[in-house]
């Protein structure tokens, strides 16, 4: 199966389009932990538009949310049991209200919502090196 997932990593289009139905049953499967972060690059296409990104994200960083007393509030209840999101204003909070924020300003049609903090939470979780 490691097979596979290198090959995707090597040729995505490729394998996505010979490979296809395959493909579909192995992402049912699931992702081997230890390759999420480098294939979720390669399938949302942010590893090709990286510096793009991650100008977009320090400008959105930068800017003023109307949703950061809401995001902040919300930090301490997501996780809590969790070592990563458990210290007020450690790596794992602030590294969560940074991507939050960043979203309600990118797509101000959702801003924030409740429950958000737990999606972006399990992402962090699994890619937090790449940040």
């Amino acid at each position: 199966m490691h097979k596979f997932w290198s090959n995707v990593i090597s040729d995505f289009d490729g394998v996505r389009s010979t490979e296809q139905a395959k493909f579909r049953r192995l992402l049912g499967v699931g992702v081997p932990s230890s390759l999420r972060g480098m294939l979720w690059q390669i399938f949302s296409n942010s590893k090709s538009n990286s510096e793009l990104i991650e100008n977009e994200y320090r400008e959105l960083l930068n800017s003023t949310s109307t949703h950061e007393k809401l995001i902040r509030r919300d930090l301490s209840r997501t996780f809590p049991n969790l070592d990563y999101f458990k210290e007020p204003g450690g790596e794992g909070q602030e590294m969560l209200f940074n991507v939050i924020k960043a979203y309600s300003l990118f797509d101000p049609q959702v801003g924030y919502c409740q429950g958000l903090h737990f999606v972006v939470g399990v992402l962090l979780l699994h890619v937090s090196y790449l940040f």
